[in-house]
């Protein structure tokens, strides 16, 4: 569940919401999105890519997130919400002043 998730995979469950209902996103990019806002812990030694791969595979082992792999290198390539999950997300990002939704 969210509330178990250590803090530093709760701002990555959250970052979630910026994207719309099934959309399909780019783990190698997400990860570059996730250290430019400085939600990734001290990546010295090893690569942006790997440390997102690392929060993706936590949050795909808890269930929080659904991934899919690269057949030929096995990274992360994708990821998405289930339907369930999104809205949790997006409580949990209204609930915690993570963002702001504005409707039409």
């Amino acid at each position: 569940s969210f509330e178990e998730l250590p803090s530093y995979l709760k701002t990555c469950f959250l970052y979630l919401a910026h994207f719309p209902e099934d959309h399909s996103i780019n783990v190698e990019k997400l990860s570059y999105f996730w250290a430019v806002e400085g939600i990734l812990r001290d990546y010295s030694g090893e690569s942006i890519r790997d440390v997102g791969d690392e929060y993706m595979e936590e949050l795909v082992r808890r269930n929080m997130v659904i991934s899919e792999r690269d057949i030929k290198t096995q990274r992360y390539e994708t990821c998405h919400l289930h339907d369930m999950m999104r809205e949790i997300c997006l409580f949990k990002a209204k609930e915690e002043n993570f963002l702001q939704i504005v409707s039409n």
